[in-house]
């Protein structure tokens, strides 16, 4: 739970089934302005769950023409001295979703 849903908390507790249900988060500028929204997490759809794959999907196609080691690193005289397999550069479509995520989505889900 994030802080801000552990703030907006409201008593929508299921005793009988153990479940705690968390569906507002507090969105705060100042004590002025705030407000109970809804988490990010529940605001994925359809679409985002296809660009992410299609860019682990580019990344995957870019990684067949690589070689299979891949220095990422350097030392101070120029030698690679961390060296990993070429798959392990799909880590990087989360770096690329979550620019997608932080620049090209607006409040309601969609693309700008």
């Amino acid at each position: 739970m994030w802080i801000g849903e552990a703030t907006a908390i409201q008593w929508n507790i299921g005793f009988n089934a153990d479940v705690v249900s968390i569906d507002k988060t507090l969105y705060y500028k100042n004590l002025d302005n705030y407000s109970f929204v809804e988490p990010m997490g529940q605001k994925m759809t359809l679409k985002d769950i296809f660009v992410f794959a299609l860019i682990t999907a580019v990344i995957f196609v870019i990684c067949l023409f690589l070689p299979e080691a891949i220095p990422i690193h350097f030392n101070a005289q120029g030698e690679a001295d961390i060296i990993v397999n070429k798959y392990f550069l799909l880590i990087g479509s989360v770096i690329l979703y979550s620019v997608y995520w932080q620049f090209f989505r607006n409040d309601n889900g969609s693309k700008e």
